[in-house]
């Protein structure tokens, strides 16, 4: 019996954006935990004001690691993962890690398709090696269109004061490259994929893809 849930977020948030799942998990006797990527820790208000040192060097694999040692100390836990935390939780199971895994609107492993392509128009650019490693911004028209395109502009530009933050670019090439990859044959837990009609992320029939790509 599942007793333990784990929420992996996505890039450009941190855990405030799993509040509500959060507080539903343990109203029905969940031990439920949402931790932080490294370097995203704490108001995400502060973290756009003064963005920790090294955001923008931040690597996939940190993050993976990261969450492994997060999932190590709870009890077989069913792995919840949203965008880039999707592929984060495939990646996990992969390893034998928690009881199966929910990877929601879920960025895809091995270079199916390129996740810099839906994350923002101008993605290719931010992924690309020239432009540094300086951490990268959403600023909130682009949260309206790729984030919250299913409020209102008010309702967004709120959610963006709430919960958005800056990202890494060195993590996003990271999402078309190695760390990324994942042998599909390997016995895993159950994974259930979850898509959205109106994800302008990942579109439904790239959850579809992913899904069909284990055996």
């Amino acid at each position: 019996m599942v007793q333990d849930v784990m929420l992996v977020h996505d890039m450009f948030l941190n855990p405030r954006s799993w509040e509500p799942w959060v507080a539903f998990f343990e109203a029905r006797g969940f031990r439920c935990a949402a931790p932080a990527w490294p370097l995203h820790e704490g108001d995400p208000a502060r973290l756009r004001e003064s963005p920790p040192p090294g955001l923008g060097e931040l690597s996939l694999q940190r993050v993976v690691d990261a969450m492994a040692t997060a999932a190590g100390r709870l009890e077989r836990p069913l792995l919840i993962g949203h965008s880039v935390g999707g592929l984060v939780v495939q990646i996990l199971a992969n390893r034998g890690l928690g009881c199966a895994a929910v990877p929601i609107c879920s960025v895809a492993p091995n270079q199916m398709r390129s996740p810099a392509l839906g994350i923002l128009p101008d993605g290719a650019s931010i992924a690309d090696p020239r432009g540094g490693d300086s951490p990268c911004e959403m600023p909130p028209d682009e949260f309206h269109r790729r984030f919250a395109n299913t409020l209102t502009r008010a309702e967004s530009d709120a959610a963006w004061s709430r919960f958005a933050l800056p990202g890494s670019r060195r993590l996003l090439r990271d999402c078309l490259g190695d760390a990324a990859r994942i042998d599909l044959a390997r016995p895993h837990p159950p994974l259930l994929f979850v898509a959205a009609g109106r994800d302008a992320v990942v579109p439904a029939e790239q959850c579809r893809r992913n899904a069909d790509a284990y055996p």
